[in-house]
């Protein structure tokens, strides 16, 4: 019986997958930090709890969107492709508000994510 080797994931589509690992492991970094911070100033306990809340969900959201490249499902990518142009909207009205290096982080994680799956070859991969 002779072995069938599975497609090789394309070097952009391997590239968006360790952006948005990183993403959550920045999130997730984020909302701890942030929870640690806020609790020891004693800030309004419902808009921590709501903005970590927020956090945890989309860390949650990439993570399973990343366990999923694998599947090459034409939606995994779609649906990546609105995560990272909601999360840049998001980075840049920070930016603007109030601006600090993970906004920063987020905003250049999210642009190269974009980018790489916008590329033929990561096209090509979610479309078979």
């Amino acid at each position: 019986m002779q072995r069938v080797s599975a497609p090789t994931m394309p070097s952009a589509a391997r590239a968006a997958q360790a952006f948005m690992w990183a993403e959550t492991a920045l999130a997730l970094t984020v909302a701890g930090l942030f929870v640690w911070i806020m609790d020891d100033v004693g800030r309004h306990p419902a808009a921590v709890v709501a903005l970590t809340t927020g956090i945890a969900l989309y860390a949650v959201a990439v993570t399973m969107l990343t366990w999923m490249f694998s599947t090459r499902r034409h939606w995994v990518r779609v649906t990546a492709c609105i995560l990272q142009t909601v999360l840049i909207v998001v980075s840049g009205l920070g930016l603007l508000q109030c601006p600090s290096m993970p906004m920063v982080f987020a905003l250049a994680l999210a642009t190269l994510t974009l980018w790489q799956l916008c590329t033929t070859a990561a096209t090509a991969w979610f479309s078979e």
